[in-house]
Order: structure tokens, then C-alpha cells, then sequence
């Protein structure tokens, strides 16, 4: 792994175990996993990843979103792998997701960034970075 990659980790990382209080839950994707690991959490929804090939159903964006409103979610962290041409991972909210992409711009909003040059290619163990919003009236 790049410094910056291990850059972008440890700080994203730092951020959720500063400011999540013990019972709560935050909302990772396109497929970051790893943050729930590192910052001992669990995700607030059975599925993991969100990509154009994944083909999600409009019904499991639905239950999806009530997932994340039940669970009382905060904060949500996008890679910027949401925004990708590679063959099958797909651009959020335009050719994936376009219901859950409404929910959480309606709902969040971008706190900052992490790492990652958003005008280049991104990838899984390169060029990685991260926003995370906060959920709207949140302090």
C-alpha cells in the first residue's frame, strides 16, 4: 500500500473512533468495508456493496434507506470509487443507486475529505480518498 493510501485510513479511522459514541453507526460505501473493522463497528445494513454490476433492485435501495433512518445514521463515508469507469463499478446516483444517491444528499451533508485526488482515476489500494458528510441538523 501507498503512504498516502495508509494516510487516508489512518485518518478516516481517527475521525470514526473520536466521534462516534459506543453505540453508534456510520454508513460506509461504494465498498469500504474495511472501515467497519478498523473502527470496531458493524454496518448498519446487510449489504456491503454498491456498484453498477451489483444491479440493485429499486425494493433494496427502499429497505436499504430504512436501514440507515432505523439505525439512526449519522455520518456516511463515500471512497471516491463511487465516481469510477472502470468496467462495472459505475458513477453513484446517475448509472446506480439513484434512489439511495437522493436519500443521502437530501439527508447529508460533505463534512470534508480525505486523501485522494478526485480528478484522477481512483482505486482500491491507490489513489484513495475519502468524503464523509454528516447528517443534516447533526452538531
Amino acid at each position: 500500500m501507498s503512504p498516502q493510501w495508509t494516510d487516508t485510513v489512518n485518518r478516516v479511522t481517527g475521525f470514526l473512533t473520536t466521534t462516534l459514541k459506543k453505540d453508534d453507526l456510520f454508513f460506509a460505501m461504494p465498498y469500504d468495508c474495511l472501515y467497519y473493522y478498523l473502527a470496531g463497528k458493524e454496518s448498519p445494513t446487510r449489504q456491503l456493496i454498491f456498484f453498477d454490476h451489483i444491479k440493485i433492485p429499486h425494493e433494496q435501495e427502499v429497505s436499504v434507506t430504512k436501514e440507515l433512518e432505523g439505525n439512526k445514521i449519522s455520518y456516511v463515508l463515500m471512497s471516491n470509487r463511487i465516481i469510477s469507469n472502470e468496467l462495472g463499478l459505475g458513477i453513484f446516483g446517475r448509472t446506480y443507486c439513484l434512489l439511495l444517491s437522493q436519500y443521502i444528499h437530501a439527508n447529508f451533508t460533505p463534512l470534508g475529505r480525505q486523501g485522494g485526488d478526485w480528478t484522477q482515476q481512483p482505486g482500491w489500494a491507490n489513489n484513495h480518498g475519502v468524503i464523509i458528510l454528516r447528517r443534516l441538523g447533526q452538531p
